[in-house]
């Protein structure tokens, strides 16, 4: 469908588009933008990453219908609104099935003569129709539940509602009340009752909606967007072509007057701020000879204590050498004091043996 059919006689099973007698397109797509890889919660994602791949294209509008009935698996058609607008096309409506994966849904189509396409939101299938069928594909389609067409512009929440009140049951209060409404989603409640999340076309009947436990308070959770259709809301401002308004002589002079007063304020206080910043300087540059002077007095001093040391290590070192003269000469004494010990022994030995022979010869 997305091929221009260029021939004749090409029979019923040609999938390519073919133009009619009043139209004469060069091609079947006419624009492509947009294009975007995402996963299924709708995130960007690359393309090795994706789960789905999302393009806009402009095409004809009566390849539209045939484009929308394509078996090709996986492949959804949307349509959206002309102009400038970005919402979906109000020529067409979709039928949601929850609940059911693609087979059922699928079957529901066939089954379905309205039915155009099938169409999908993450897990979410359903058939989309002309909105002039609607009504009748809804009610084939889901005869449980209770039809309802409004147009959501504003979101309310309901609240206190009677515990376990099904969708259906507040669809029934909602036409009771005569307002153009429809549940959206429950909300969260409390003791007093349930809440619901409901969206209309317009605002509520009453501030407070009557039930057969009590009242009901709606309350806005959402406005209308001035921007939704494509208008601009300042489109109809129209600026003002008066005059100028004109200035007068003395409004003139007292103005001039107030620039020559500031004028004056501001060299005062140009010429205060340069005679302060001249005595902080002069005050610094004091401190910064004090210090210089500190500095060199620290520096004398270091170098006489570098002398003392130096002298005091010579003597050390003297003295060292000294002690250790000392110690060689002591050393040399107690050598020759223990051989003077070893002769004065041996003498002795000596003299006690001569003592002894002398005795014998007695």
């Amino acid at each position: 469908m997305l091929n221009l059919w260029r021939g004749q006689g090409c029979g019923s099973a040609c999938l390519k588009f073919h133009a009619g007698i009043d139209e004469a397109p060069d091609t079947v797509i006419h624009e492509v933008w947009a294009r975007k890889f995402q996963q299924e919660n709708g995130n960007k994602a690359t393309m090795s990453e994706a789960t789905a791949f999302q393009v806009f294209l402009r095409i004809p509008a009566s390849a539209l219908d045939a484009l929308q009935q394509t078996t090709a698996s996986g492949v959804y058609v949307e349509p959206r609104e002309p102009g400038l607008a970005t919402g979906p096309s109000p020529e067409y409506a979709v039928i949601w099935l929850p609940g059911m994966d693609y087979q059922a849904a699928q079957h529901c189509k066939r089954k379905t003569d309205k039915a155009l396409a099938l169409t999908r939101i993450g897990h979410k299938y359903g058939v989309r129709v002309h909105s002039k069928d609607e009504e009748v594909a809804f009610r084939a389609l889901r005869p449980e539940h209770v039809f309802s067409r409004v147009k959501v512009v504003e979101k309310y929440r309901l609240h206190p509602l009677p515990h376990g009140l099904t969708r259906q049951g507040l669809q029934q209060l909602l036409d009771a009340w005569q307002w153009a409404a429809k549940p959206l989603q429950p909300s969260k409640g409390d003791a007093a009752g349930a809440a619901w999340d409901v969206g209309a076309e317009c605002p509520p009947p009453s501030a407070a909606l009557s039930t057969c436990l009590g009242f009901v308070l709606p309350v806005q959770i959402s406005s209308p967007d001035p921007w939704a259709n494509g208008q601009d809301p300042w489109a109809k401002f129209k600026q003002s072509n008066g005059d100028a308004p004109k200035v007068s002589a003395s409004a003139t002079a007292k103005i001039q007057e107030v620039h020559a007063q500031l004028r004056q304020e501001v060299d005062e206080a140009v010429q205060s701020s340069l005679a302060e910043r001249e005595q902080l300087d002069g005050a610094t540059e004091s401190r910064f000879q004090q210090l210089e002077t500190s500095l060199t007095e620290l520096r004398t001093q270091g170098q006489k204590f570098e002398s003392w040391f130096a002298e005091a290590g010579k003597r050390m070192d003297q003295t060292a050498l000294e002690v250790g003269a000392l110690k060689t000469t002591m050393q040399g004494q107690q050598y020759e004091l223990s051989q003077l010990q070893g002769q004065v022994a041996v003498q002795g030995k000596m003299v006690q043996n001569t003592v002894s022979q002398a005795d014998y010869r007695e």
